[in-house]
């Protein structure tokens, strides 16, 4: 379909509105993973899981889980 050469830009710009809007959904989605994953791994670390179950669980990366340990003061 083909518009007219004034409607062109006006939807342009509607097009890559609506795809920041989308990137920015899936950047705020992605750090909430992240979040709940680390919050996940803490409570886990304070009830005694050790770094290889985490990473098999919530597949968390072992030098993430020490982060979180050494954050932990264990």
């Amino acid at each position: 379909m083909r518009l007219p050469k004034e409607d062109e830009y006006g939807c342009k710009c509607y097009l890559e509105h609506l795809h920041l809007i989308a990137s920015e959904i899936f950047t705020f989605q992605t750090a909430m993973a992240f979040k709940v994953k680390d919050e996940v791994a803490v409570k886990a670390i304070k009830n005694g899981a050790d770094n290889n179950f985490l990473n098999s669980i919530i597949s968390i990366s072992i030098s993430r889980i020490e982060e979180l340990r050494n954050g932990l003061g264990k």
